[in-house]
């Protein structure tokens, strides 16, 4: 008979497969120039790979998260990895840009459905306060991603081309679905409606009628635009501009994502005492700062490469402290 994971074990675990969906952002940031060489494609063409990831991410668990309210958190979970793990080795064959570029969306569909599967799973086991510090501490524990990603996608590239960094996402998909067999299923099927898209269109419409669900939805969407608008360009803007080799700009992002870390520790120690919605105020405040030092410094030309990354620092501090209240 398996033991029960710990609260802490049950944590780390769903941040690990949480961090499935951007680790396959953030691993092949090294390899965007490379893939626009090797496919021939232009840089517009490339980045609209990020593009399709995200609103893959975005759209396709609106309508897949609704169906593990139905059929339990595990069955949807399991077919998001598999889907994941087999989509990362058709990328690793794609034979142009437009076909990346499709599969990327079924990527990101899969990868998407996981982390929203993971979010839920965390819903079904706290609430309030509670929840919010939870999901910080699964953030910490998630931020080890984007750190380590960068890195591993340059490393990659020494001795490979980008091909292999998708190979080694379908690997990660695979360690992801003997991961989830420790976990237990958390929506009891007393507690599971049957499956009806009218119902779950009208949860979204009950949501979006309040007005402080806005505000929340609303600050989520602004600090993850301005997160991912900054993903595409910056690899670009390190290594085409700026001059840096793949793997010194591997280095640099593995830096800026490392700012998540304190943000995830700060709200961990301190949502409880002064609340999410303080924690919000401040993380708004802390992107429109970044924003306007990042713009400006560019505008001006002021600082190279430190007046990138400086800033960025903020932008990645601030974002990581506004997911995990909103």
């Amino acid at each position: 008979m398996t033991r029960a994971l710990t609260p802490t074990w049950t944590i780390v675990i769903l941040a690990a497969l949480g961090g499935i969906g951007p680790f396959a952002i953030d691993t092949y940031l090294p390899g965007l120039p490379g893939i626009r060489s090797d496919l021939d494609a232009s840089q517009a063409a490339v980045q609209m790979t990020m593009s399709v990831y995200l609103l893959g991410v975005a759209l396709v668990p609106i309508f897949t998260a609704p169906l593990s309210d139905t059929f339990g958190r595990k069955p949807v979970l399991v077919t998001g990895l598999v889907v994941f793990a087999l989509v990362g080795l058709a990328c690793a064959v794609a034979p142009n840009v437009e076909v990346l570029i499709a599969l990327r969306f079924f990527q990101a569909s899969a990868g998407g459905t996981v982390m929203t599967l993971v979010r839920a799973i965390l819903s079904d086991l706290y609430r309030g306060d509670a929840l919010s510090r939870a999901t910080s501490q699964m953030l910490l524990v998630f931020s080890i991603a984007p750190v380590v990603a960068p890195l591993v996608g340059g490393t990659l590239l020494e001795f490979g081309s980008w091909r292999w960094i998708f190979i080694f996402l379908s690997a990660i998909g695979v360690l992801g679905y003997f991961a989830q067999a420790r976990l237990e299923e958390t929506l009891g099927v007393e507690q599971r409606p049957k499956l009806n898209f009218g119902r779950v269109v009208g949860g979204y419409g009950y949501a979006m009628s309040s007005g402080l669900g806005r505000s929340y939805l609303g600050q989520a969407f602004l600090s993850g635009l301005f997160f991912f608008a900054m993903l595409s360009a910056v690899p670009f803007i390190f290594i085409d501009q700026l001059g840096f080799s793949e793997g010194q700009f591997a280095w640099v992002f593995a830096g800026i994502s490392f700012a998540a870390f304190p943000a995830n520790y700060v709200n961990t120690r301190t949502v409880m005492r002064v609340g999410y919605q303080r924690m919000l105020q401040w993380a708004g405040i802390g992107l429109l700062i970044s924003g306007l030092v990042l713009g400006g410094l560019a505008l001006r030309g002021l600082g190279g490469a430190l007046a990138v990354f400086v800033p960025l620092l903020g932008v990645m501090a601030f974002f990581h402290l506004s997911i995990a209240n909103t």
